[in-house]
């Protein structure tokens, strides 16, 4: 009987223990009926990472997939991240015949290729600069180029209010933020080598995207209070390179936006897939002041990205 007792007291403690670290960095989401397409009310907004590498010789498969992914599922608001400029131009025209004309000083001035397109009226845009000097404390094995490069990085963040319902605006960030690069460690390596040998240059690269993203996430979460501070919502939508739980993501959340998929997905919702990883990159963090319907993942299957979906409506 005690042995039992013993047992049962061990299982729930193990129990327990996995929920907590489910629940802390919210891996497996329990939204019942959710994270798939359904018939939705109020705005919905689309993020996906349309993967820069992408061959040329592919813009026009690229063009097609991408134009019906966006008429299936209908956004009213897209964050693209990754779009090459030469694909950019490809595809310009019919994005603008869907979402309108944007400036063309975007494309201009953008050369990392991030951008925002809405339905609905557009004001305010902007462009942050996430510029300063990034802490190489314990980086002493990298070149000078390397050293250099994470001193002098800044990443873009594109701003704008939306019009999402008459008189009620929301202030859309798109955002990329820095990656690990591991499938850039594995490209560096022979196809001979094995996954282990790579295992020193991943961990550096890890440790390298781990101090920009932690640099870009302070500074986001600076443009978020300011947005905050004016009583607008605010929405942070992107490929942030992080899981749920990171130190970057709880920076950029801090006590004022929730996970969209968190919230109302189900499953893992894995948004990355490829070189045998599945992880979740891509998120929809979204402020209190909105009411979150629906989030869901397509499987568009022309990047190594998928597209995330999150449908809201105002209060």
């Amino acid at each position: 009987m005690k042995s039992l007792l013993v047992k049962i007291t061990i299982l729930i403690l193990l129990l327990l223990s996995i929920l907590y670290v489910n629940s802390y960095y919210e891996l497996f989401a329990l939204n019942i009926n959710k994270g798939q397409d359904s018939e939705r009310r109020g705005f919905r907004i689309m993020t996906y990472n349309v993967n820069a590498s992408l061959p040329i010789s592919n813009k026009e498969q690229f063009k097609r997939n991408l134009i019906d992914e966006i008429e299936t599922h209908k956004p009213d608001i897209l964050c693209l991240q990754e779009l090459s400029a030469a694909n950019f131009k490809f595809v310009q025209s019919a994005l603008d015949s869907i979402f309108g004309c944007i400036n063309d000083s975007l494309a201009q001035s953008n050369p990392y290729r991030y951008y925002l397109y809405s339905k609905k009226p557009l004001r305010n845009f902007q462009t942050y600069q996430c510029r300063g000097s990034i802490d190489t404390t314990g980086f002493d094995s990298l070149s000078k180029i390397q050293t250099i490069y994470i001193r002098k990085y800044h990443m873009p963040v594109y701003s704008a209010d939306i019009e999402v319902e008459d008189g009620k605006w929301v202030t859309v960030l798109s955002c990329h933020l820095q990656s690990s690069a591991y499938t850039t460690a594995r490209r560096s390596m022979s196809e001979e080598d094995s996954w282990w040998k790579g295992i020193p240059l991943y961990y550096q690269n890890q440790q390298i995207g781990k101090a920009i993203r932690l640099f870009e996430a302070e500074r986001i979460r600076a443009i978020v209070d300011s947005v905050d501070n004016l009583g607008h919502p605010v929405i942070v939508a992107g490929d942030l390179n992080d899981f749920s739980g990171s130190q970057a993501i709880k920076i950029i959340e801090g006590n004022k936006l929730e996970d969209s998929w968190w919230k109302g997905g189900f499953g893992f919702g894995f948004t990355f897939d490829a070189w045998h990883l599945k992880l979740r990159l891509d998120h929809i963090l979204y402020s209190h002041q909105l009411i979150h319907k629906n989030t869901y993942i397509s499987n568009n299957s022309i990047s190594d990205h998928k597209p995330l979906y999150s449908d809201f409506e105002t209060r």
